[in-house]
């Protein structure tokens, strides 16, 4: 374990903490007053405070400066000095600025974020880094807008998961949204293989449709093969099992439970913009873990029921580190068909887009393609 993530785990701080305190009142002379004691305890607790402190910043999550840096221009993006743990929401930002219909929506909807966005433009014109302060100032005025997450800047975020608290407020009618419908295909015996379903043209198959944003949920397992996930959001055969199951009445006029045994998704009107979130995480006993194992993300994507229309990947945010609420956030966002932009908080870098696609491979969180015409 690195010192980073050791300095950055609440659990182990807490633990030197109390260590210290204990130490202290153990193993101080008997002829220690009471305040001698407490000054000591003092003292070791401020050590190892400024020990932590220094532990952000000896992070190995950091992309060193191995890109050259971005020359500023009024289209390229700006850096954004970062107070302490706040990378999570430069990513964000980063990402939603380059991506107009987003940028729109949150102007719109957040006060907080329209300002933010005004000062990015005003730091542009400037070519020099966003103040830290604004990005504090920001962090706590969304904390007080029904936005859960902790308001101080010393705790990281999830920020695909501050995305879709963001864009939760969306109306069914919002051009953002996107008519999915989803199928699940039932086997057509039930699970102990013995009773045939009864009118299984009608009962096998389960579809419903819903309004939201055209996202790709793509989930990953650390043990399959991967080749092109992606397409499996669209059809996913399902090994059947006890776990995945729908009663109906089998033909002896019983109830029975019978096995999922496929999944399709299919957008039902054409949308101009896609998002793919990788299942990059798996919780299990209040435990989070880390799939690290690459993923195979094409540049563009073809949707089944729109064979003709090509997506092509724009925006990407990425995390590195071992948990969501650890670790380091940073944003690419394509400038053309050869170069990208990486965005790492104050530092703003000049890539090429086949750079940009092995780490969509490696660290990719959640990624924007937009319909090419």
């Amino acid at each position: 374990m690195t010192i980073g993530k050791i300095c950055k785990n609440p659990l182990l701080q807490n633990s030197l903490l109390y260590t210290a305190a204990w130490a202290s009142a153990k193993y101080a002379k008997p002829n220690f007053s009471t305040w001698k004691i407490s000054i000591i305890a003092g003292v070791i607790l401020f050590v190892i405070r400024c020990l932590i402190r220094i532990g952000f910043f000896l992070s190995p999550t950091k992309i060193t400066s191995i890109y050259p840096t971005a020359p500023q221009t009024e289209t390229s993006p700006i850096g954004i000095n970062n107070p302490d743990n706040n990378c999570w929401l430069h990513a964000l930002m980063q990402f939603a600025k380059s991506i107009p219909r987003f940028r729109s929506y949150l102007s719109q909807e957040y006060p907080p974020i329209s300002k933010f966005f005004t000062h990015y433009a005003r730091a542009q014109n400037k070519n020099q880094p966003m103040d830290k302060a604004l990005s504090t100032k920001l962090r706590r005025s969304l904390s007080n807008r029904r936005i859960r997450f902790n308001p101080k800047d010393t705790i990281q975020e999830d920020a695909t998961e501050i995305f879709t608290q963001l864009f939760s407020r969306l109306p069914k009618r919002s051009p953002l949204h996107c008519r999915i419908q989803k199928k699940r295909q039932y086997a057509l015996t039930s699970v102990d293989g013995k009773v045939p379903m009864f009118n299984p043209e009608k009962n096998s198959i389960d579809s419903t449709f819903s309004k939201q944003l055209p996202t790709l949920q793509i989930s990953l397992n650390e043990k399959q093969s991967f080749t092109h996930p992606i397409p499996s959001f669209f059809t996913r055969a399902v090994i059947p099992s006890k776990n995945e199951t729908v009663q109906r009445n089998g033909i002896d006029g019983k109830p029975h439970n019978y096995p999922l045994i496929r999944e399709e998704n299919a957008f039902m009107e054409r949308p101009d913009y896609l998002l793919v979130s990788l299942g990059r995480f798996s919780f299990k006993n209040l435990t989070s873990k880390k799939i690290t194992k690459p993923v195979d993300i094409p540049l563009e994507i073809q949707l089944p029921n729109y064979p003709t229309d090509h997506y092509q990947l724009t925006a990407s945010i990425h995390h590195l580190g071992s948990s969501p609420t650890m670790g380091h956030y940073v944003t690419y966002v394509k400038k053309n068909e050869t170069q990208a932009f990486l965005c790492d908080d104050h530092q703003i870098h000049v890539i090429t887009s086949k750079a940009m696609l092995k780490a969509c491979k490696n660290t990719g969180y959640l990624l924007h393609y937009e319909r090419v015409t």
